[in-house]
């Protein structure tokens, strides 16, 4: 597996390569801010990586510039291969973090057991609507 980064002047071309190959789920925020970057819209993401597997791109996350927000979609049939956790990874590498300090998870069981993997025992999961938003407590010793 190979992970494209876009960030700078190379995002919208992130952004265009993930719409081309619907690496985002339909009705959520993800596939919004890449039409944003699209159409020149100004929004807070500022990495886009794309993972590519066999030479197709297969999923795609986001990262956010005024929080160390974290959006993730991979691809069905790619799913429980490491994929989402080596993008996860290399997301917080770029940021330079350990943790995000905020992820939204649908109420996929399979993705709440991603996301709980990836956090702390003294986050706070909140339900609402269907996400579940997962919250850093502000003692949390981060790199920022």
């Amino acid at each position: 597996m190979k992970i494209e980064v876009y960030s700078g002047k190379e995002l919208r071309t992130g952004a265009l390569r993930a719409l081309k190959y619907r690496l985002f789920q339909n009705n959520w925020q993800l596939g919004s801010y890449y039409r944003d970057i699209r159409d020149h819209h100004e929004n807070n993401l500022n990495t886009i990586l794309i993972a590519i597997v066999d030479d197709k791109p297969v999923a795609s996350a986001a990262c956010f510039s005024y929080i160390c927000e974290f959006q993730v979609f991979v691809r069905g049939k790619y799913r429980r291969k490491g994929i989402g956790s080596s993008l996860y990874a290399h997301a917080m590498k770029i940021k330079n973090r350990t943790k995000p300090l905020y992820m939204w998870v649908d109420h996929s069981k399979k993705a709440y057991n991603f996301y709980e993997k990836n956090r702390k025992k003294d986050w706070i999961a909140e339900e609402k609507d269907d996400t579940v938003t997962i919250e850093v407590p502000l003692t949390e010793k981060m790199k920022v």
